[in-house]
């Protein structure tokens, strides 16, 4: 009944009751599939109808103190335990600081963001037989990427809700800043470069910032975008709960539909996760 009353309420546009009732249903039937994927959906569904307008009100600021470190990487909810096994060694290819991408990551609450989109970034080049300097600059692209992401306004970060054109074009920029910042700290390998440059590229054509498409866009790009895309919505953010892996991927799958994502890419990912389960 409460599955039915969410599929009706997402009808009517109404997101905000659709996930009210579709929570109380997952907590009936934790491991239904089908009530996971209406319930992230309808979250989908707030983020583009329910638009934040907020006009001579004070902005709400929140602080994150990190008392512990976990480790994503070898979560099962998130990474398979023979996927993490097989990989975890990589991370000592890894010759940058810690401090230099935890910083950012507090901002928005995805500590150990970096290090999951590195390593499964890695592991999908890996496993699509690409040559091993290719491979070793996809894992440093996968982790530097998102450390541009310092220059966004915290609370357009931590926004649950839909952002307007300019703060959209807000966001966008922190890619510029990614590769400025990289620069910065003497990371100028040009492959390195290119790859966290394009990695908002969509198969489509439709990204930023110079909308290529398909495969005139890096192979690593096409890669580190998927395995971001993976680890962002594994995890939990100050707006939601993390989703299950299974869900993951059926929102990953919805991606290449849309023209997000190289469909091979997307695939390796999928089998990756279930040789490894």
């Amino acid at each position: 009944m409460l599955f039915d009353l969410g599929q009706t309420s997402s009808k009517l546009n109404d997101a905000s009751a659709a996930l009210r009732y579709l929570k109380r249903a997952m907590a009936l039937d934790p491991n239904s599939t089908e009530i996971k994927l209406a319930f992230a959906d309808a979250n989908i569904q707030k983020d583009e109808v329910e638009k934040i307008k907020i006009k001579g009100k004070l902005e709400k600021v929140t602080v994150y103190e990190i008392t512990m470190l976990k480790d994503r990487w070898n979560d099962l909810m998130v990474i398979p335990a023979g996927l993490a096994a097989k990989y975890q060694g990589v991370e000592k290819m890894i010759e940058v600081p810690e401090e230099v991408v935890l910083g950012v990551e507090a901002l928005d609450g995805s500590v150990g963001n970096a290090r999951v989109v590195a390593l499964l970034s890695f592991a999908i080049a890996d496993h699509l037989n690409l040559n091993e300097d290719l491979k070793k600059s996809i894992l440093l692209a996968g982790y530097l990427q998102d450390i541009g992401k310092e220059a966004v306004p915290h609370h357009i970060l931590n926004r649950s809700g839909s952002l307007t054109e300019q703060e959209s074009k807000l966001v966008e920029k922190y890619v510029q800043e990614s590769v400025a910042s990289m620069k910065r700290l003497g990371y100028v390998d040009p492959k390195v470069i290119e790859i966290v440059a394009h990695h908002h590229e969509t198969w489509n054509g439709a990204g930023y910032p110079d909308r290529l498409a398909g495969e005139t866009i890096p192979i690593g790009a096409r890669i580190t975008a998927v395995a971001e895309a993976y680890s962002a919505l594994t995890s939990w953010r100050p707006y939601r709960e993390a989703w299950d892996a299974r869900v993951a991927i059926s929102e990953l799958r919805k991606g290449v539909e849309k023209g997000r994502y190289d469909p091979k890419v997307v695939d390796t990912v999928d089998e990756l996760l279930r040789s490894h389960s």
